[in-house]
């Protein structure tokens, strides 16, 4: 379900263009590199959705979060999660090691 759902956003995303694989998760569009997070819905907590920011996120144009379903997705410029994953003071998840990213 989730290739789907990705598929569909991409293809939404990219108007009458091209949907182009560069790499795992990557793909051009419109000139741009974007990479695809999906996250399915949590019975427990239906309405929040997990991602987190590492280098390869960082690679892209934009990052793509599906959340659930192609109904709902955040189309993100890759300057504002620098700004985010930069920031001394963000949330470090537990898989990331301390000092990793900074």
């Amino acid at each position: 379900m989730s290739d789907m759902e990705k598929n569909k956003v991409l293809k939404h995303l990219s108007g009458d263009g091209s949907v182009t694989p560069t790499g795992k998760a990557k793909y051009r569009i419109k000139g741009n590199i974007v990479h695809v997070r999906f996250c399915s819905a949590n019975r427990m907590a239906p309405t929040k959705f997990k991602f987190n920011i590492n280098p390869n996120t960082l690679s892209a144009d934009f990052e793509l979060w599906v959340c659930g379903s192609s109904d709902c997705y955040y189309l993100i410029p890759n300057a504002f999660l620098k700004a985010i994953y930069d920031n001394p003071n963000t949330y470090i998840d537990r898989h990331q090691k301390k000092g990793e990213g900074t």
